[in-house]
């Protein structure tokens, strides 16, 4: 590939034009400086009609209005969450989704981030993740931290009924517990799931805490 007209070092060309890779936004500036480059190489003996750079020009400030909008409307969504529980997509070393108080909403070029107060390996730490990731949000009067963790290990837990779970737990026999999860509660501050051992008609109750495996029943 010839690249004798690209200035490397700069990711511009010879006459100064900067090179957008694939994937990174062009604002109004880079869409001008495209216009001047065409007007500056044009042939004279065969000029292209003045309208039609009007016309990109109100495109192009179309898209920018809504595009504009879409981040306004976005960060007026993110905002009305802040000081509120949720949990994201992005899962941490264990395997669960990251839950926590979103603490902060920041706006970097149209990438709207939220950031939350999260427990981790025992430290309360912060940790960004973007809007578009956030599962699900939870009003929670105590914003103790130790609050939203309980609400959210429900949320989860509620989430595994109807699934095949095995439980650190063993049973009559020696083996750990394998059946169907049937429901879910809290019982002095500790939440528990009913099991329906595989082979037995009589349910279990066992500490979600003792969760080992899950998978579809």
């Amino acid at each position: 590939m010839d690249v004798s007209g690209v200035n490397s070092a700069a990711r511009a060309t010879e006459k100064g034009t900067r090179i957008v890779k694939a994937g990174e936004g062009m604002d109004k500036n880079a869409f001008l400086r495209i216009l001047a480059a065409e007007l500056t190489n044009q042939d004279p003996t065969n000029a292209p009609d003045s309208t039609q750079f009007v016309s990109q020009m109100a495109q192009f400030a179309s898209l920018e209005q809504i595009s504009n909008l879409n981040t306004t409307m976005t960060m007026s969504s993110a905002n009305s969450i802040i000081g509120k529980a949720v949990t994201v997509s992005q899962t941490d070393l264990s395997g669960n989704n990251y839950a926590g108080i979103v603490r902060a909403v920041t706006n970097n070029f149209g990438n709207v981030k939220v950031t939350l107060e999260v427990e981790e390996d025992g430290f309360r730490t912060y940790k960004d993740f973007a809007y578009e990731d956030v599962k699900e949000v939870i009003e929670v009067p105590d914003n103790r931290l130790d609050v939203v963790n309980e609400n959210m290990l429900i949320l989860t837990a509620s989430a595994l009924i109807g699934k095949k779970a095995e439980f650190n737990s063993p049973d009559q026999e020696g083996n750990n517990y394998v059946g169907t999860v049937k429901g879910v509660y809290i019982q002095d501050q500790n939440i528990m799931m009913t099991l329906l051992p595989q082979g037995s008609e009589n349910t279990v109750d066992l500490p979600y805490s003792q969760l080992i495996k899950v998978e579809e029943a």
